[in-house]
């Protein structure tokens, strides 16, 4: 009887101690879900920014909820990024050098489907002007494609500025003003140089002919009369990039594009010119 109510104890106490290893993953799960998530950098006006040109750029800053802001944040923690390209590729940021007053387009392995546009600290540009334009211009080339139904044929990449994270100066260290915006930008996978003007000559129909000279003319797209500008995509579409010059009140050289096409197109988009 005595061997017989020891098993049972010890039976009982393996049943209550399986039972306690069974919930500790539920117990392990419900505990990281109170753990508090860190909290994201909100945006904040920055002191060496007019208030006026905050409140206007404010409309167009990347989502401070996206992962893609959280990336940026962790990049720019140091504020020295722009101060040179060798800080630059410290940063991680994957750049062919240029000029310092030209924009740089950039890659960053930890941003994905995103390219970074930006100005060095020593270029005398102002920015953020270029950016709101270029933000602009892409919303209003979208929702033209949208209102013509050309979907199928045209796309525009998605464009937001990202404040950069206050510095305690508005000079750097070498006593030039920093620039305070830099503008993200969805990749849309363009073919490089040789196979974009392969696909004019090879791709272009009629049908693309009539609506680009359509969005061209109808809504100022000035700089969008140059295959690099608007290049063919690895998708088989065309992206309207350079959204910089869009509803300019001014006409524009068409005739830029005939170069790039094979002659029976060349000679269509000729005769639809001179309508």
């Amino acid at each position: 009887m005595i061997y017989i109510l020891i098993f049972l104890i010890a039976l009982t106490g393996y049943a209550s101690e399986s039972t306690l290893l069974a919930r500790q993953p539920d117990t392990l799960a419900a505990n990281r879900a109170k753990q508090p998530k860190p909290e994201r950098r909100k945006y904040t006006p920055d002191p060496h920014v007019d208030p006026a040109v905050w409140n206007m750029l404010s409309p167009y800053f990347l989502p401070e909820n996206s992962k893609e802001k959280a990336i940026l944040d962790k990049i720019f923690m140091r504020r020295d990024a722009l101060e040179s390209f060798e800080q630059l590729f410290k940063a991680g940021f994957q750049v062919r050098r240029r000029p310092d007053d030209k924009v740089i387009v950039a890659r960053h392995p930890k941003l994905k489907n995103r390219l970074v546009k930006m100005y060095m600290d020593a270029s005398p540009q102002t920015e953020w002007d270029i950016w709101m334009r270029r933000v602009e211009g892409a919303n209003a080339i979208r929702d033209a494609i949208k209102r013509h139904g050309y979907e199928n044929l045209f796309k525009v990449p998605k464009k937001w500025i990202y404040p950069l994270p206050p510095s305690e100066s508005s000079l750097n260290e070498q006593g030039v003003p920093r620039k305070r915006f830099v503008l993200v930008v969805e990749d849309m996978k363009i073919l490089k140089k040789k196979k974009n003007y392969r696909a004019y000559r090879k791709k272009i129909t009629t049908k693309h002919l009539d609506a680009i000279h359509d969005l061209i003319t109808s809504y100022g797209l000035i700089d969008s009369v140059y295959a690099f500008n608007i290049p063919f995509c690895k998708d088989g579409k065309i992206a309207f990039v350079d959204t910089e010059w869009a509803l300019r009140n001014e006409p524009a050289p068409v005739e830029k594009l005939q170069k790039r096409l094979r002659p029976s197109m060349r000679t269509y988009w000729d005769e639809l010119c001179k309508k």
